[in-house]
């Protein structure tokens, strides 16, 4: 447990920037990108955030375009 709380406190550059676990999942945050592969197969970057976003591993809240039927597709 006393790794699990220091977790939190370390942070490390990578080259989407600085990488940080959160302390209340114990995962990244993360830059999500969107891309397309072209036919020489590179990936040409055709959406992406300006600030990391904060995790959700659990989603224990869905959308509510997530639901049919009165059940959650998970």
């Amino acid at each position: 447990t006393s790794i699990l709380k220091g977790l939190p406190t370390f942070s490390f550059d990578a080259p989407q920037g600085t990488v940080r676990i959160d302390a209340r999942t114990n995962h990244t945050h993360l830059w999500p990108r969107v891309a397309r592969v072209a036919s020489n197969g590179a990936f040409e970057i055709i959406e992406e955030v300006q600030a990391p976003v904060a995790p959700d591993p659990y989603m224990i809240e869905p959308d509510r375009d997530d639901w049919r039927d009165g059940a959650a597709v998970l």
